[in-house]
Order: structure tokens, then C-alpha cells, then sequence
């Protein structure tokens, strides 16, 4: 995770981290970039996640504004993602 996300020039993926005041990590975003031969550029959001006591606070909703701000800074025609229940 750290050698493919952190320790290379062309990272694998990119990761949203959102903190507390404290400096606690409180939710993270995992997202990486993948391409289609219909659409072209695109990414793929791979995990969202926002601990029990953190919820409700908007954090999910920040970090997904900030994925999708990279995505269309990118030219990304889509951002895709799964719901897993």
C-alpha cells in the first residue's frame, strides 16, 4: 500500500484522508484512474469510508467533492464506483 500509493513517481491509486482536530483519522476516500474505449479517461472510487462517530458531518460529502474536482481536473468522463450492501 505505501510502495504503490506513496514511494512511486506514477502512484497506483490516491487517497483522501480526513482528520479530526486532533489529528485522528476520521474517513478516507481511495480512488485511481482507469480508461475506457467508449468514454476515454475515467476513475474509479474503490472505498469510502467515515468512522461511526463521524458521520452525518459532511466529511463523506467533502471528500467526494474533492474526488470529483481531481476527476474533471483529469478529464475524466465518468467517475464510476460500487455499492456494496
Amino acid at each position: 500500500l505505501v510502495r504503490d500509493g506513496f514511494e512511486t513517481e506514477f502512484p497506483w491509486f490516491y487517497c483522501i484522508v480526513a482528520e479530526s482536530a486532533e489529528g485522528k483519522i476520521v474517513g478516507y476516500l481511495l480512488y485511481y484512474r482507469t480508461y475506457s474505449t467508449w468514454d476515454a479517461r475515467q476513475a474509479y472510487m474503490e472505498d469510502l469510508y467515515v468512522t461511526q462517530t463521524w458521520r452525518k458531518k459532511g466529511i463523506a460529502s467533502a471528500m467526494l467533492k474533492k474526488c470529483v474536482s481531481q476527476c474533471l481536473a483529469w478529464s475524466c468522463a465518468r467517475l464510476n464506483l460500487s455499492v456494496l450492501a
